[in-house]
């Protein structure tokens, strides 16, 4: 893995929407512990940047004025973004918004026809990989009742001040500031919703990620939940109702893969992640819908050390078992000792190019396909997209060994 992506990794999954100065050193610890990097050491130096950054305050532009029934609790209006034909923005305001506020819904509730999910990239580089709309239909009211029901500045600041009350620790209410400390993470995608009406223009819902907030029309609401998870678990849900079984394919082997290119993490040599675009990396496991096909392929190093496909085998139905055994393997596992101090317990990684591997691609109810690879020889690790290696498991290397052989 290049450096550019791996500080990448690394900050994204080090500082997701953080709500709260006052509670982030603990949960940017949290999450720091729960990063999957492929070298520990450029971890802990990321890490150590992204809380140095926490505390530095978002530049917030005075010129603007606040239209007069807007609450100007800290910020300005952000300038609307141009719309393209699916309605996605085609840009970003420069500003950064803040917490303003003003009375009433985040989105209009009636006559809410779809919700489309947008991704747009702000920064030209490998890691800006924006995925297409995603138009939602179904259960529309169920994602504006989620949009809805975000919680404002005030109710932010009193579900933080409850949370730290009852870790024992004693706030002052004057410390929660929300909006005014953010982190300062280059996102190279920004992401928005945009709610359609049959007789009226679209509402847009802009999501900054480093403060944790959705902007609408002079609105602002805190993304704790997170929408856009919400979001991906109900167009989950209509691609496979959409998507009859029989016409998803049984995933196909590579005839051959790089060693050398995986164990230095190049972008062309990592597993394939289909179903990425709509997993949400905070609360889905890596597969969060149903498998529907599985083909594991078999590889051994030729004289060349080149991995050359040996045996490869499909099969359908019965796979919750090798799911659930997949998810656990990806899931990052801590142990917290009686100081309070948590590490991370199943990360792995191995400084040698594969000599015998097995290539497990995944077919879920949506026909999106991912891989993971298990490195046999001469370490045992589990590889994903975008991660380092987890500690490989018994149990789903011989799921894995008995799928291939028939069973």
């Amino acid at each position: 893995m290049d450096a550019e992506r791996e500080l990448y990794v690394v900050l994204n999954a080090a500082v997701p929407p953080l709500p709260a100065p006052p509670d982030r050193i603990a949960e940017v610890g949290a999450r720091v512990r729960r990063t999957r990097g492929k070298r520990f050491g450029a971890t802990i130096v990321a890490a150590a940047a992204v809380i140095g950054l926490v505390f530095a305050v978002n530049a917030v532009s005075p010129h603007r004025a606040l239209p007069p029934d807007v609450v100007a609790t800290w910020g300005v209006v952000p300038s609307p973004p141009q719309l393209d034909e699916n309605g996605c923005p085609t840009t970003w305001p420069a500003d950064s918004w803040g917490v303003i506020d003003k009375p009433g819904q985040l989105v209009p509730a009636d006559g809410a026809a779809s919700v489309t999910l947008c991704e747009l990239a702000v920064r030209q580089e490998p890691i800006a990989k924006p995925a297409g709309p995603r138009k939602l239909t179904s259960n529309v009211a169920g994602l504006i009742g989620a949009l809805n029901s975000l919680p404002d500045k005030e109710t932010m600041e009193n579900r933080i001040f409850d949370r730290e009350t009852a870790a024992g620790r004693q706030p002052s209410r004057g410390d929660i500031r929300l909006g005014e400390a953010c982190t300062l993470v280059g996102y190279p995608v920004m992401r928005s919703l945009v709610v359609s009406y049959p007789n009226q223009r679209p509402s847009v819902v802009l999501f900054d990620q480093n403060c944790g907030t959705a902007h609408s029309n002079g609105r602002t609401r805190f993304t704790d939940p997170d929408p856009v998870g919400s979001f991906k678990r109900y167009y989950r849900e209509q691609l496979a109702a959409a998507t009859p079984t029989q016409s998803i394919r049984n995933p196909e082997c590579s005839s051959s893969l790089d060693g050398q290119a995986i164990v230095r993490g190049e972008l062309a040599a990592e597993p394939a992640d289909g179903i990425a675009a709509n997993r949400s990396e905070e609360r889905d496991p890596f597969l969060p819908s149903p498998l529907v096909a599985v083909t594991v392929c078999a590889y051994t190093a030729g004289a060349d050390g080149k991995l050359v496909l040996g045996t490869a085998r499909s099969t359908r139905g019965n796979l919750e078992p090798l799911r659930a055994l997949v998810n656990d393997a990806l899931t990052v596992q801590t142990t917290t000792d009686e100081r309070g101090t948590t590490s991370v317990t199943n990360l792995a990684q191995c400084q040698q190019a594969p000599t015998a591997m097995y290539s497990i691609h995944l077919a879920d109810a949506t026909a999106a396909v991912s891989e993971v690879r298990i490195v046999v020889t001469p370490c045992q690790v589990v590889l994903r997209n975008g991660m380092g290696g987890f500690v490989l498991q018994q149990e789903l290397r011989s799921a894995v060994e008995a799928l291939l052989a028939g069973g």
